[in-house]
């Protein structure tokens, strides 16, 4: 079996909220709209946000909950950190440090974990 990603898909209770979030904080391409969904370029690959979910709660530490992250690659992590602080993303710590690169994890307005990544 040969898997690649199709797209990648994540659900959401305020698709203005969220796109907000991703088109205008993160910068993403959206290339479609409609009332139940966003669909955005993030490099050649699909990212569709759609409506109708609850929001998630993460009442504990980052990575206590099983879930997935969708990670954003930055070929400059501390200024993209300072950058999306500036404009209000909360994130979860400051920059870490593992063997792989740096990360640092961050939520959007649902609670679905995202993180920037520096390799």
């Amino acid at each position: 079996m040969d898997l690649v990603f199709a797209e990648v898909q994540t659900f959401v209770s305020d698709l203005g909220a969220s796109k907000r979030f991703y088109a205008e904080l993160l910068g993403l391409d959206l290339v479609e709209e409609t009332d139940r969904w966003l669909i955005f370029d993030v490099s050649g690959t699909t990212l569709i946000i759609m409506s109708g979910a609850q929001p998630r709660t993460n009442d504990g530490e980052y990575g206590s909950a099983s879930g997935t992250s969708l990670c954003l690659l930055s070929d400059d992590i501390d200024r993209d950190r300072a950058d999306l602080g500036a404009k209000g993303v909360r994130f979860f710590s400051e920059v870490n440090k593992v063997p792989e690169g740096r990360f640092v994890g961050f939520q959007d307005p649902d609670g679905n974990l995202l993180e920037l990544i520096q390799k």
